[in-house]
């Protein structure tokens, strides 16, 4: 059984609302938290435990069997993203730096593994970063917006190495989401111009919502996610959607639209 996951605001209230999706149906199949209060994203792991992220730092998980949450961490920043890596270490996007903390430790102790702390260009700064991804080898990729690029920490170093950015033909660029697939593919939502691009290293091009540069859109902070077929959910704010993308099966790129408000 497929589930898919999405966070909404309740009407125009500070509420919002967990739902979950069932084998690509159109309409949710239960609302699995009706009251959270102003979350920023949540990252759901394979055994299907959901962690939510707060703009107080905090992150709680869902626990199924009783249909409650439970603190795991807190961060003295806004997590605008997280990240729970295979050796379970929780790691929090705060904008100037990443943080991580074990999630089987009872310590408050929090390691900062990427920037400083002061906003900078320079390898190893971060400015408004944003949605992270660890791959297998625990390096890190960075969605670093404001710096209009997207940064690889690679595991113990404190340099990051620019695997895309701007340049004569990519001149609007607001990276705001990077996520590996299984084999160590990579895809940037760029807010810009809400579009996804897809490559490894330094050979990437555009996939989804390409068109020309300089046209006019509203930068909303799109994010994406994979399932375990291998096709791309997009979260369309702006149009109050999400989109699928049959990565596996459709080869000219082709969406599908499977909720709408």
């Amino acid at each position: 059984m497929f589930n898919c996951f999405l966070l909404e605001p309740f009407e125009n209230t500070s509420t919002y609302r967990l739902y979950q999706w069932r084998n690509d149906t159109i309409r949710p199949s239960r609302i699995i938290s009706p009251g959270l209060y102003q979350p920023f994203g949540m990252f759901v792991v394979s055994t299907g435990e959901i962690y939510v992220n707060y703009g107080a730092g905090r992150v709680d998980k869902w626990k199924s069997k009783v249909d409650t949450y439970e603190t795991v961490a807190q961060f003295c920043w806004t997590c605008w993203a997280i990240f729970i890596s295979m050796n379970d270490m929780i790691y929090c996007s705060m904008a100037l730096s990443i943080v991580t903390k074990s999630l089987h430790s009872n310590s408050s102790t929090q390691t900062v593994i990427a920037g400083t702390g002061v906003s900078g260009s320079e390898a190893h700064m971060l400015n408004m970063a944003r949605g992270i991804f660890v791959d297998i080898n625990l390096d890190l990729y960075v969605a670093d917006c404001r710096n209009h690029r997207v940064q690889l920490f690679r595991s113990g170093t404190i340099d990051g190495i620019t695997i895309l950015t701007t340049s004569n033909t990519l001149k609007n660029f607001y990276p705001t989401d990077v996520v590996l697939d299984a084999n160590q593919n990579i895809y940037i939502v760029d807010s810009a111009e809400n579009r996804i691009f897809s490559g490894t290293s330094n050979n990437f091009k555009c996939i989804i919502g390409c068109r020309e540069e300089g046209t006019s859109w509203t930068i909303t902070f799109p994010s994406m996610a994979f399932d375990s077929f291998g096709n791309i959910y997009y979260a369309d704010h702006l149009n109050r959607r999400v989109r699928k993308f049959l990565l596996s099966k459709d080869k000219c790129g082709k969406f599908e639209i499977i909720q709408r408000r």
